[in-house]
């Protein structure tokens, strides 16, 4: 990823899950403490909701071959499915 892309994707990464890549960390290390908030099933939902919408955003991105989108679309179908197992085990 060209590095002026950079904060742009970290800028809607933020927009769409609540949270930058610092506050997922405490977040996460939390709950391995047993410390779950409604803030993090909050985030949780909006993260599997920011990976089912990646397919459409690398689509609409320019330059990306066939094979890369598939590729897109795999590995966010896979993050979306075990970001909402993640959120089951947490309930």
């Amino acid at each position: 990823m060209p590095f002026f892309v950079r904060p742009i994707v970290r800028r809607g990464f933020v927009k769409r899950t609540g949270h930058d890549l610092a506050t997922w960390g405490r977040l996460l290390d939390a709950a391995a403490r047993g410390e779950v908030t409604s803030e993090l099933g909050a985030g949780l939902a909006r993260l599997a909701g920011h990976y089912d919408t990646a397919p459409g955003r690398a689509k609409r991105g320019m330059g990306a071959r066939a094979d890369e989108l598939r590729e897109v679309e795999r590995r966010s179908t896979m993050r979306a499915a075990t970001v909402r197992a993640l959120a089951d085990v947490l309930r």
